[in-house]
């Protein structure tokens, strides 16, 4: 049985177009940033990337079978260790979690948590865990029905009505992200009576974190703060691809209530949706789905909401 796999080549500007020409009947269209050309073919996601890396181009396999799909285009990447002060495989077992949507205009906040014991190690390399925004949606859809079923988590969905009232109740997004991190951690603790490392990918400095959570009911001990922390620590890793796993699946819901693509992100094409957006489905749907402490709310509310 083959596992759902990323790997990584260069390949030269020659072989970039003959990638190209040989997909391009199975081409992705409105393929992800930095993305020069994306296709799928046979549950394989197709990656080629626009910067040349030394002259030569970046070309991702993502999916089930990757690596014999990739196998003609040469030797893969061996990924680079990075040195960290304090490895997952020094801290065993350990609890981590991350978030996602928090700079999106559209859809909501998602915070989940995750555990990682030596029953879910084993899932690290079977499912490439690891930074979720590093990977394509296509291959977050395809792993995450596979790792909510065989790892412990939390998850924590904040629509963007229950979002707007924090804000006004003079919440900031790092302290409802702080809010929604303790807390996911807190119940997953506590479902698995468990005492292990806490790993919390960093937004915010300790001090000031524990300065958003001071009025929180439920205490944490033994947490570790770090950035990048979802290369470094499987449970942090696991955590970023079910929480972008959930939004992806939020979002589809979404879509299918209101008929629409809704767009991630916050650019000006994001601004041109919303404009179409208000037309179509009015002012209160538009209030309903947006973020409105975001630049684009205050943009458009000049322009469209007076």
């Amino acid at each position: 049985m083959n596992h759902s796999e990323i790997v990584t080549l260069l390949i030269s500007e020659t072989e970039a177009a003959s990638l190209m020409a040989l997909y391009e009947h199975e081409r992705i269209e409105n393929p992800p940033a930095y993305v020069r050309f994306a296709a799928k073919h046979d549950g394989v996601t197709v990656l080629l990337y626009e910067k040349p890396h030394d002259g030569r181009y970046k070309a991702v396999f993502q999916g089930y079978g990757a690596g014999e799909e990739a196998k003609p285009w040469g030797v893969p990447l061996t990924p680079k260790k990075k040195p960290t002060s304090r490895s997952s495989a020094n801290l065993g077992a350990h609890l981590g979690s991350d978030e996602v949507g928090t700079g999106d205009f559209f859809g909501p906040v998602v915070v989940v948590a995750t555990y990682m014991g030596a029953k879910q190690m084993p899932l690290v390399k079977r499912y490439s865990i690891g930074d979720s925004k590093t990977m394509t949606d296509a291959f977050i859809r395809e792993v995450g029905p596979e790792l909510i079923k065989q790892i412990p988590y939390s998850l924590l969905i904040v629509p963007n009505e229950k979002y707007n009232q924090l804000v006004v109740q003079g919440f900031n997004l790092n302290r409802i992200k702080a809010w929604l991190h303790q807390t996911a951690l807190v119940n997953l603790k506590k479902r698995l009576k468990t005492h292990v490392p806490i790993i919390i990918d960093q937004f915010c400095s300790p001090k000031m974190f524990a300065k958003h959570v001071i009025d929180h009911p439920e205490k944490l001990t033994n947490v570790i703060f770090e950035t990048k922390a979802e290369s470094r620590y499987p449970a942090v890793g696991a955590a970023s691809m079910i929480a972008r796993y959930a939004f992806l699946d939020y979002m589809d819901r979404l879509n299918q209530e209101y008929d629409v693509k809704f767009p991630f992100g916050a650019s000006r094409l994001v601004d041109d949706f919303a404009k179409r957006f208000i037309e179509k489905k009015g002012r209160e749907a538009f209030e309903r789905v947006t973020k409105h402490n975001f630049r684009n709310y205050r943009d458009l509310s000049k322009t469209n909401l007076d």
